[in-house]
């Protein structure tokens, strides 16, 4: 019996670690699904927290690029700006030089304006000396010529002696030897188509048509 005892104790002993081990490898196995659990929660956790930085990355990237975007569309108004405010200066200074231009042409007009007046009252001077010398000349010829034929009607009225009957030359029948007056000379009317001369210091009443000497009557000198 005693005998019976130990085989049973001896396979009682082999049996325990069998089932110790078929126990920790179901234990093994938990632990081993348990830690590939983890792994894939944190596989799951790294995939989230990288998809994260991605799209933080993706919106630093879309912030980036708009402000990017604002600080070309900043210098091109800011170009914009200094192309304009160029354009008035250049506008401004285009419409000054022609604003100095105009005023230049303009001056030069004046003073070109005021030479021709200049000059155009320069000849007028000239003009009127020119002919106030030539009228002086021309009377002076005219008096030289008045005195010449004076003193040769002289000259021939000391040679002549007019007489009724006698034809007045037509140098006398001239309008300067016309008696217009005859009332203030104290002389008859004259009869229609007659006319009172004063020739040498005499009346002559003639004929117009002719010249024939009519009547004479002396004058006082």
């Amino acid at each position: 019996m005693s005998k019976n005892l130990s085989l049973s104790a001896l396979g009682l002993s082999l049996l325990l670690p069998a089932a110790g081990a078929l126990a920790w490898n179901g234990n093994d196995a938990q632990q081993q699904q348990q830690w590939q659990d983890q792994q894939r929660q944190q596989q799951e956790q790294q995939r989230q927290w990288q998809e994260q930085q991605r799209q933080q990355q993706e919106r630093q990237r879309q912030q980036q690029e708009q402000q990017r975007q604002q600080a070309e569309q900043q210098q091109r108004q800011q170009e914009e700006r200094r192309r304009r405010f160029e354009e008035q200066q250049r506008q401004e200074a285009l419409r000054r030089q022609q604003e100095e231009q105009r005023r230049w042409q303009e001056e030069q007009r004046r003073q070109a304006e005021q030479q021709r007046q200049w000059q155009e009252q320069q000849r007028r001077e000239h003009e009127e000396r020119e002919r106030q010398w030539e009228e002086s000349q021309r009377h002076q010829q005219e008096e030289r010529q008045r005195q010449w034929e004076e003193a040769q009607r002289r000259h021939e009225a000391e040679r002549r002696h007019w007489a009724t009957g006698q034809y007045l030359p037509p140098d006398y029948r001239e309008h300067r030897y016309y008696v217009e007056d005859w009332r203030m000379h104290q002389l008859p009317p004259p009869a229609r188509g007659s006319q009172w001369m004063d020739v040498d210091g005499n009346y002559l009443l003639i004929e117009l048509a002719s010249g024939l000497i009519q009547q004479i009557i002396a004058g006082q000198r």
